[in-house]
């Protein structure tokens, strides 16, 4: 059986970033082979970016998706409002970092669907 998690590293001291790409890459790989059979009508594939730029458009969608009747104007609107947009650390970190979780992610991106045109990282990993 595949361990999502490797024992030896549960210390959080030791725990890298590309420790947890791996991790999201894993439960990507896992929610894919659970629910790539479903309906269109039974999934609901939401995009954390989606939500970001379009806030209530990507909650309706959410509330008709899981009870239409539910959908209240004043939940929405308060809702809508959660949502705030952050930058990306990843231009900060290290070349060698950038590396170790683009490539830990790679296979989990490309199955959502992701392009990876970073060239800088490209570069970096197929020289």
């Amino acid at each position: 059986m595949d361990r999502i998690i490797r024992p030896e590293r549960l210390r959080f001291d030791q725990v890298t970033l590309a420790d947890y790409a791996a991790f999201w890459n894993r439960m990507i790989a896992i929610g894919h082979d659970v629910f790539d059979h479903f309906a269109a009508d039974r999934l609901l594939n939401v995009r954390f970016e989606d939500v970001l730029a379009e806030p209530e458009p990507q909650i309706r969608r959410m509330i008709r998706f899981i009870a239409p009747e539910l959908e209240n104007e004043d939940w929405v609107r308060e809702a809508s409002a959660i949502p705030r947009s952050a930058s990306s650390k990843f231009a900060r970190l290290g070349a060698r970092e950038q590396v170790a979780i683009t490539e830990a992610c790679r296979p989990g991106l490309l199955r959502l669907g992701y392009p990876l045109e970073c060239r800088e990282i490209e570069a970096l990993v197929h020289p």
